[in-house]
């Protein structure tokens, strides 16, 4: 598979990286003409198609059945249904396409500017003539670049208060939509757009492959959930011990009863800086695919080439010459240097580890599946 050079954005009138963080990054959209410069998509529209009668690739079909009222199918889809819709008003869309094409992992290098662990997929749509999945919001960053084809945008300057549809609520419909910006965008083009943007994208003529890269933003709930969740399971089965008593009132709940609550659960969330940085690791690293994983009880031959599973998810945290790594929800230790070269080399062995703590590193973590043997193929030269 060919992959033309993609590996940084092409940002608008003299604009920088940090500029961009600055004025634009979660604030409000930003188009950016040209962003990838002659660019030409790698994967087909057929190709994309066929991706989507996987079992194991996570794909949907949006259908208008009349205007403004949308139908959403999951796949695996069989090959008959693409002959059975007809030429309009139907998009697919497929996820997850750097994970199961590791080809073109490559296209998410432009966005390493921003953290790794928020960067969640590329997801690739096709659409014919005419077709959208109607006007919504997305509650996390995304870029939409133009892969072939053209996409007319539609979209607000900025978040504002919509209200959602009751009948889409899967798909995030919004109602009354009046976008204040509207514009092409060609092949290479690229939209960002914050969180809570609305916007509407429809299909100009045939061929329209638009590729999005979303970046995850946890919920505060499921933040407090996950830390409860991780406290809770260092508890001892230490139970309510009652204060000093008097004679009770029949049927009351003391206020001295009600402070050893309270004291309890203070001091039950009462962690310093060091273990919550550990929570953070264990939470942004939690992964949808542990089934792609495919751990494995053996340890690898010492000159072994390993390398990361596509569908790895993983981050560190640094103190001094230190690090505590983590992947896919489980902590691990190792020097500074080994956890840095986790997101900078390609290839690892566990005989060029340099100290017994990353060599266990490297064994862990092809144990858990997070690193695989490479199977590269001879050159035919």
């Amino acid at each position: 598979m060919d992959v033309p050079n993609t590996e940084h954005i092409n940002w608008p009138n003299g604009l920088s990286t940090q500029q961009f963080l600055d004025q634009y990054w979660q604030k409000k959209p930003l188009l950016i003409r040209q962003a990838f410069p002659d660019f030409e998509t790698p994967i087909s529209a057929d190709e994309l198609a066929g991706l989507s009668l996987e079992e194991d690739i996570a794909s949907r079909i949006i259908k208008e059945a009349e205007p403004g009222q949308f139908m959403l199918a999951h796949g695996p889809f069989e090959e008959t249904i693409y002959g059975e819709l007809g030429t309009a008003n139907w998009s697919l869309l497929v996820s997850d396409i750097d994970k199961h094409l590791p080809d073109l992992a490559c296209y998410l290098t432009p966005f390493q500017f921003l953290p790794a662990w928020r960067i969640d997929d590329l997801m690739i749509s096709f659409a014919p003539d005419g077709a959208s999945v109607g006007a919504h919001v997305d509650q996390y960053d995304v870029f939409l670049l133009q892969g072939s084809g053209v996409r007319r945008w539609h979209y607000d300057s900025g978040v504002t208060e919509l209200r959602e549809s009751t009948e889409n609520t899967e798909l995030r419909i919004i109602d009354s939509f009046k976008p204040d910006h509207t514009a092409d965008l060609q092949p290479g083009d690229m939209l960002y757009l914050p969180p809570g943007v609305a916007h509407h994208g429809i299909a100009v003529g045939d061929d329209c492959t638009t590729w999005s890269i979303g970046f995850r933003a946890p919920s505060h709930s499921s933040i407090v959930n996950e830390f409860a969740t991780q406290l809770m399971e260092s508890f001892t089965q230490t139970r309510y011990l009652d204060p000093p008593l008097k004679p009770a009132v029949a049927g009351e709940l003391h206020p001295d009863a009600i402070k050893q609550f309270i004291d309890i659960w203070r001091n039950s969330i009462e962690i310093d800086d060091e273990q919550l940085a550990l929570m953070c690791g264990k939470l942004v690293t939690q992964n949808a695919h542990l089934d792609k994983l495919e751990p494995d009880d053996s340890a690898p031959d010492n000159d072994a080439p390993l390398i990361v599973n596509s569908f790895n998810r993983m981050t560190y945290t640094s103190a001094g010459e230190k690090a505590a790594l983590f992947a896919n929800g489980e902590q691990f230790k190792c020097s500074l240097a080994m956890a840095k070269s986790m997101f900078e080399k390609n290839v690892f062995t566990v005989s060029e580890a340099s100290n017994t703590e990353d060599k266990q590193l490297l064994i862990d973590l092809f144990q858990q599946g997070a690193l695989i043997e490479a199977d590269f193929e001879e050159d035919d030269d």
